[in-house]
């Protein structure tokens, strides 16, 4: 993104604002926004009615960051690292996509484009999308390569069942753990429209209809489904086993009447692709592998920063507003921020260790709690600080989905700042995504 580096910035010579005759927004901040793509006249301030973007005084506009999917050089600002590994992506398309190393993933969910964060995770399986490999085990059913995939290639296999009465599946064996593992595998409806995706005992199965677009959990299993592109959905499946034992990668067929031990055919059948098995209880994008090689098989965690003049471009350390629209793939485990500054006592909003809470912390003087993250769904958050006001020298506020605001005062560390990091920088780092992130360098009073 070029900048003009000789100019000044251009809130530091702002107006003050006229508080007469500005009139306050009839809705939260986090509400207001809920859908950036809309327009609503009556929900403006007055003077985005007559007045021209550069020179409009009011509460919040012109934002000095706005990180905008939707608009690739909006995110120029981003410097990011993620060297020597194999990291995938969804395109506009809804096909899945290699990212070149060190760049920004634009991952489109159900359409939307939004930046995509992963922390690193290895695909324990040798052969990915090579099902006719002796790794996979065929039971009642033979495989047939020259597919269509999502990625667009033929390297996806039909799964072809036999005449044989019983199950019709394949597996592969993985490690022995009794810690949290996931099983993921695209799949695309043939003559035969359900699989059964399963971690080991048949009691962690979950059943996948591929035509409706929905999933059944059994037992321990838990699923989750996402459609990708041309009927092929991502299927996956989380389990901790109760003791250790080889962590299996299974593949079902299922009846027409929902039966998974039956007589087959011999010519139906349903198309696969992109199996993964990893650690840790959710589904991150697909790492291809294709035999052996340890190291090709771990995806480096994603490294967003925001820093140098690109950073002293759009801060103020004296007041400003950040808010965000997030989908966090994990609701309950592991604390993580979502943006951060260059320490742990900088903290602009995060979630906190051991509950479910957006939080925002700034060192001694405490954390601010507002509300419940819930997995794979999206939320909206805001902070606002600004220094030199009482109760004390600064106060903060945070605000989730626009329903719950607190304040506090704060110690002023944000003043420090001269880094953003975007879903690292604590302990673990985010997984999950980004639809929006906007700064403004001003203060506001409603969240």
């Amino acid at each position: 993104m070029s900048k003009k580096k000789d100019s000044l910035k251009p809130w530091l010579s702002r107006p003050a604002i006229n508080r007469s005759v500005t009139l306050p927004l009839t809705r939260p901040l986090t509400q207001r926004l809920s859908n950036l793509n809309e327009f609503h006249p009556n929900e403006l301030d007055p003077y985005l009615l007559f007045d021209a973007r550069d020179s409009m005084i009011g509460t919040l506009e012109n934002p000095t960051l706005d990180l905008d999917p939707s608009k690739p050089d909006t995110l120029n600002v981003i410097t990011a690292t993620r060297a020597g590994t194999t990291a995938t992506y969804t395109d506009s398309s809804g096909l899945i996509q290699v990212a070149s190393a060190d760049t920004v993933r634009v991952d489109h969910v159900d359409g939307v484009p939004m930046i995509l964060v992963e922390p690193s995770a290895t695909n324990l399986l040798d052969y990915s999308e090579d099902f006719s490999n002796a790794a996979w085990t065929k039971n009642n059913l033979s495989v047939e390569s020259g597919q269509t995939s999502p990625s667009g290639d033929t390297s996806a296999f039909r799964l072809n069942e036999d005449t044989s009465a019983g199950y019709h599946n394949l597996y592969t064996l993985g490690p022995t753990s009794d810690e949290y593992h996931t099983a993921t595998i695209y799949a695309k409806a043939g003559e035969r429209t359900k699989i059964v995706v399963s971690l080991g005992a048949d009691s962690n199965r979950v059943i996948y209809d591929l035509l409706a677009g929905t999933f059944v959990n059994s037992g321990l299993g838990e699923g989750k489904m996402e459609a990708v592109s041309n009927g092929w959905y991502k299927c996956s499946t989380s389990t901790k086993y109760p003791t250790p034992t080889p962590v299996y990668h299974l593949v079902s067929l299922v009846e027409d009447s929902g039966a998974r031990i039956y007589t087959g055919d011999g010519t139906s059948g349903v198309y696969i692709w992109g199996a993964q098995l990893e650690a840790g209880s959710v589904a991150t994008s697909l790492i291809p592998t294709s035999g052996g090689d340890a190291a090709a098989r771990t995806r480096a965690a994603d490294d967003l920063v925001i820093s140098g003049s690109a950073f002293s471009d759009f801060f103020n350390a004296s007041e400003g507003t950040f808010y965000v629209e997030v989908v966090d793939r994990q609701a309950t485990e592991t604390a993580h921020s979502y943006i951060v500054g260059q320490s742990t006592s900088q903290f602009f909003i995060y979630k906190n260790d051991g509950d479910v809470f957006v939080s925002s912390y700034d060192g001694p003087l405490g954390v601010l709690n507002v509300g419940s993250v819930v997995a794979n769904q999206l939320f909206r958050a805001a902070v606002s600080y600004k220094t030199g006001v009482s109760p004390a020298p600064s106060v903060k506020s945070l605000s989730f989905n626009g329903t719950s605001e607190v304040d506090q005062p704060y110690s002023g560390n944000f003043a420090a700042t001269n880094i953003l990091k975007i879903g690292s920088g604590y302990t673990n780092v985010f997984s999950g995504h980004f639809r929006r992130i906007i700064y403004w360098p001003y203060h506001s009073d409603s969240l």
